[in-house]
């Protein structure tokens, strides 16, 4: 209650959160009080989580979503149901409607999400109530006439509540009956509009199981269906009687019963004009049920009325046989109310209270139910997650706390699988961060193993499993891959091969080549390395370049430096000059580079 404490701190200050009263599919109550001028006042205090749990998000993404959608979509949620709020303002001040008094949404920072908090006035529930006060039929039909003039409010804004149930009706202070939880009401705006099937199977009318049109009177039945249920020994139409216990399977089938209309009987408390205004607001046909609130609730009256002040018939004139026949007649009543009596004393000796077993372990559920004589019995129906039920206590039960039912039945409960936790993401995280985030959300770390990266620093997260936005169980594992930084690979030797080789080579060893330049050699052959840029044997990251010195073959000769020599004065007979010309420094006459000729 700590977040709730917060919250209220931030939102309205000076309210203290006391006890939760109750908690349910769609929220947790709370009793709240405030001190001022030495005044207590005293609230409820709704709280509702959108979503309830990871795995609601979990699974629109498995229907195609993108968080952008799902957050439209949660949030069209909380919209409707901030409008609960908004139907209750309407309302507000009806007596027989809970009063609303304020409401705030605080979305999440971290994920998509949602708190609602609905402050209204505090009342006990119908169940806790009549726990307390065992009903009586007037008191039945007070409920009935009170869920009228609710209704007559609800018209007149044209709402149709379509969720009227016990456990949506709560009782004052002062004895009033109240209609709470418009969470799934909707306005009716246009005529034939066929709207989707809300409300409990229990006191659904056909119409709406079956998805056809329908109108206001589906309140009216559901109502019927409630006054039937707790004039009927806590029986809705068609279940075996009080104190045959039965089965969930037989429960379904009674539903289908009715809603394939087969004549609803009586309730076994109602007699004449009451048992008429039952089976008449529970009518199969909409056409033949109560038209209005209104008419529901003046037949109530009458009779209410009828039973307050029954008929008196004639007196009989009396006779001696007559008043013989009375004595008989009282002596034998006194036989059979012995009788009955005794009978009585044995049905109550079978009555069992169902217990409160939410929030318990199994096994000690089971021990509570079944007590020293072992009356009831404690069956496991189902596990779901509950990220606010720790795994293996119980999220619910199949019959309300402090209902009356026989020695030897069942209860089915649904246990928590635990809760669900969506994965977050840890790639690039360094380990001791990513272990804080798991823990933070009620995850396991495991290191699977290591391996290289190229973008990834060593020592820091390189891929996860499950993915980021998964979905899984509370104190499940992530298995995480740690970098080990760049892989480290051998410069090969390239001295003396082929630069061909050399580039095959480089990418064998994972290296890239970058360029290679020429010089004269006398050892290394033309095209082959002379050397290169990185030592061979030395470990260097993967994809590092290499340049490359080829040889060019061995360095050539100088260029020769020509000179002309020719002879003075050395004519001959003849008058020629003397063509003897010849390289400078070559002895070898032979080779004549000019030849001049007169």
């Amino acid at each position: 209650m700590e977040k709730i404490q917060e919250a209220l701190n931030s939102i309205w200050k000076g309210w203290t959160v006391k006890e939760q009263l109750g908690s349910g599919a769609f929220g947790s109550v709370y009793r709240i009080e405030r001190q001022e001028y030495g005044i207590t006042s005293v609230s409820a205090l709704k709280v509702i989580t959108i979503p309830s749990a990871p795995s609601e998000v979990y699974e629109l993404k498995q229907d195609g979503m993108d968080e952008e959608s799902i957050r439209s979509y949660l949030g069209g949620v909380v919209k409707d149901i901030v409008n609960e709020a908004a139907v209750m303002l309407k309302l507000r001040g009806n007596s027989n409607i809970v009063s609303y008094e304020d409401h705030a949404v605080i979305e999440h920072e971290e994920s998509i999400g949602w708190d609602i908090y609905i402050r209204m006035e505090i009342l006990t529930p119908i169940f806790e109530y009549f726990k307390r006060n065992r009903p009586k039929v007037t008191d039945i039909i007070q409920l009935g006439i009170d869920m009228c003039n609710a209704l007559e409010a609800c018209q007149k804004y044209n709402i149709v509540h379509r969720d009227i149930k016990p456990q949506n009706i709560f009782v004052s202070q002062f004895g009033d009956f109240k209609l709470g939880d418009f969470g799934i009401a909707r306005k009716i705006e246009r005529t034939g509009t066929s709207l989707s099937m809300k409300g409990t199977k229990t006191y659904m009318a056909p119409e709406v199981y079956m998805g056809d049109k329908y109108d206001k009177s589906v309140d009216l039945y559901s109502l019927g269906i409630v006054l039937y249920r707790f004039l009927n020994n806590n029986r809705t139409p068609f279940l075996p009687p009080f104190p045959e216990p039965f089965s969930a399977q037989e429960a379904e089938e009674a539903n289908i019963r009715r809603f394939r209309g087969e004549k609803i009987p009586k309730p076994c408390n109602a007699e004449g004009k009451l048992a008429d205004v039952i089976l008449k607001a529970c009518s199969f046909h909409p056409k033949d049920r109560y038209n209005s609130p209104v008419s529901m609730r003046e037949d109530l009256e009458g009779a209410r009325d009828d039973l307050i002040n029954p008929q008196s018939y004639p007196e009989e004139k009396s006779s001696k046989p007559f008043k013989g026949m009375v004595v008989i007649v009282f002596l034998i009543g006194l036989g059979v109310f012995g009788a009955f009596g005794g009978y009585r004393y044995y049905q109550k000796s079978l009555e069992r209270t169902v217990p409160a077993l939410t929030n318990m372990a199994l096994d000690a559920a089971q021990n509570k139910a079944a007590g020293d004589d072992e009356s009831l019995l404690v069956v496991k129906g189902g596990e779901e997650y509950s990220n606010t039920v720790e795994k293996g206590n119980i999220i619910s039960q199949d019959i309300e706390p402090g209902t009356i039912v026989k020695k030897g039945d069942e209860i089915n409960v649904i246990v928590s699988k635990g809760g669900l936790s969506e994965v977050p993401g840890l790639i690039g995280k360094k380990q001791a961060d990513a272990k804080k985030i798991l823990a933070k959300a009620n995850l396991n770390y495991e290191v699977s193993e290591k391996a290289y990266s190229d973008d990834v620093a060593k020592g820091s997260i390189i891929s996860q499993e499950p993915a980021a936005g998964a979905t899984i169980e509370e104190n499940e594992t992530v298995s995480v891959v740690i970098s080990d930084g760049i892989e480290q690979v051998e410069v090969p030797k390239l001295v003396g091969k082929t630069i061909e080789q050399a580039k095959a080579a480089l990418k064998k060893a994972k290296l890239k080549f970058d360029s290679s330049s020429k010089e004269y050699s006398d050892e290394i052959d033309k095209g082959k390395v002379i050397r290169q840029s990185v030592t061979s044997g030395k470990q260097i990251n993967k994809n590092t370049k290499v340049s490359l010195v080829v040889s060019d073959g061995p360095e050539p000769d100088p260029e020769p430096e020509y000179k002309e020599s020719v002879s003075k004065g050395n004519t001959g007979t003849t008058g020629k000059k003397n063509n003897n010309h010849s390289k400078t420094g070559n002895k070898n006459p032979g080779y004549s580079f000019n030849d001049y000729s007169d």
